[in-house]
C-alpha cells in the first residue's frame, strides 16, 4: 500500500509536545505525593493518670509531643498507575493529531507525488522537444514552412516549459505544507488502528486506576518523647465491599469504550471512512478521465502513424507530425499525472473490484 506521507510520527518531537509535557507534569505532581510518606507532628493533650485528687501515681505529662511517618503501599501503586495513564494519554493524543493532519490534506492527497511524476516525464521529453524545434527551424530556413507554422511549434514548446514551471511551483507549495505537517510513511489505516489501540490502552489504564479505589493499606509509626523515648505503630488494611460489583462495571466501561471508538459518529473512524469515500469518488472520476485520455491517445497514435507514412512526401505533413508529437507529449503528461494519482488514491480507497 502506498503510504499517506503527510503527518508527524510518534517520535521524540511529538513526545515533547506541550500537551505531553503538561499531562506528564500533572501526573508527576500527583504521583510524587503518592510515592512519598507523610510526616505528622502532634501536640496532644492527654489526661493524667491518677490526677491531683486521686491516690494513684501520676504518669506522663499533661501535654505530649508526637512525631510520626505514615505511608500507603496502595498509594504508591496508584502513583505508578497515574504515570502509566499519562503516558497512554500522550501516546493516544500523538497518533490522533497524526491522523487529523493526514485528513486535513483532503482533496490534495496524492497530488505532490503525482505532480512529481508528471514533471519527471516532461523533463525526460526535453531532448525530443528541442529536436522538434530544431527540425522546424531547419524547415523554415529552407522555406519549407511559414513563419507562422514555426511559431506554432515554438508556442507549443513554450506552453510545455510554462507547464513545467507551474508544476515546480505547485510541488514546492505542497512540500512546504507537508513540512508544516511533518512527514511519515505510515498508511492511514495503520494510523487508525494505532489510534484505536492506544485509545483502548488509555481506557484500560483509567479503569485499572479506578479498580484500586476499594483497597487501602496504611502503615504509620512514630515516637513519643517522655522521660524516655517510646514508639508506636499501626498497620491497617481495608477493602470497600462495593469493589466486588465495581469490577463488573469496569469491564462494561472498557467494553463500551471500545464500541464507542468503533461506532460513535464523533470518533476518528468515521472521519477516516468519510475520507476513504471521497477517495473512492475521486478514483471513479480519475478512471473516467483516463478512459477519455486513452481514447485521445489512440486517435493521436493513429494520426501519427498516418503522418509518419506520408511525412516524406510533403513538408506540410512533416509539420503536422511535429505538432502531433508536441500534443502527444502534453497528453501523455496528463495521463502520467492521473495514473499516478489514481494509484495513490486506490491505496486509500481499496479500489473498485468491478473496475479492475
Amino acid at each position: 500500500m502506498i503510504a499517506l506521507a503527510i503527518a508527524t510520527p510518534a517520535g521524540a518531537d511529538a513526545q515533547d509536545s506541550p500537551y505531553c509535557r503538561r499531562v506528564r507534569a500533572e501526573a508527576e505532581s500527583r504521583a510524587f505525593l503518592m510515592f512519598s510518606p507523610r510526616l505528622a507532628v502532634q501536640g496532644l493533650h492527654v489526661p493524667l493518670v491518677g490526677g491531683t485528687t486521686g491516690t494513684g501515681i501520676v504518669q506522663g505529662q499533661e501535654w505530649q509531643a508526637r512525631a510520626a511517618l505514615s505511608f500507603s503501599p496502595m498509594d504508591m501503586i496508584r502513583g505508578a498507575y497515574v504515570l502509566d495513564q499519562a503516558s497512554a494519554d500522550c501516546d493516544r493524543r500523538i497518533v490522533g493529531e497524526e491522523i487529523q493532519r493526514a485528513l486535513s490534506i483532503g482533496t490534495s492527497y496524492g497530488r505532490s507525488h503525482s505532480l512529481r511524476a508528471q514533471l519527471s516525464y516532461l523533463q525526460s521529453q526535453q531532448p525530443a522537444i528541442e529536436q522538434l524545434l530544431a527540425d522546424a527551424q531547419a524547415a523554415r530556413d529552407e522555406q519549407l514552412i511559414t513563419m507562422h507554422q514555426l511559431n506554432d511549434v515554438r508556442l507549443r514548446a513554450n506552453a510545455i516549459a510554462r507547464r513545467m514551471q507551474s508544476l515546480e511551483a505547485e510541488i514546492e507549495r505542497l512540500d512546504e505544507d507537508d513540512a508544516d505537517r511533518g512527514a511519515t510513511e505510515r498508511p492511514l489505516r495503520a494510523q487508525l488502528d494505532d489510534y484505536e489501540g492506544r485509545s483502548i490502552d488509555l481506557a484500560r489504564a483509567q479503569s485499572d486506576l479506578r479498580r484500586l479505589n476499594p483497597w487501602q493499606i496504611n502503615v504509620s509509626a512514630g515516637i513519643v518523647p517522655l522521660s524516655t523515648f517510646d514508639w508506636f505503630g499501626a498497620v491497617e488494611l481495608s477493602y470497600n465491599l462495593g469493589g466486588i460489583a465495581q469490577q463488573f462495571a469496569e469491564d462494561r466501561a472498557v467494553e463500551a469504550r471500545a464500541d464507542e471508538i468503533r461506532e460513535a459518529s464523533y470518533e476518528v473512524r468515521h472521519e477516516v471512512e468519510r475520507f476513504e469515500e471521497r477517495m473512492r469518488t475521486s478514483t471513479r472520476d480519475l478512471r473516467d478521465a483516463l478512459r477519455l485520455l486513452d481514447a485521445q491517445a489512440e486517435l493521436m497514435d493513429e494520426q501519427r502513424d498516418l503522418l509518419t507514412r506520408t511525412s516524406e512526401e510533403t513538408a506540410e505533413a512533416q509539420h503536422s507530425l511535429r505538432m502531433v508529437e508536441m500534443n502527444r507529449i502534453e497528453l501523455e503528461s496528463d495521463r502520467v499525472y492521473r495514473r499516478t494519482l489514481l494509484a495513490e488514491r486506490e491505496a486509500i480507497s481499496g479500489g473498485d473490484d468491478d473496475e479492475r
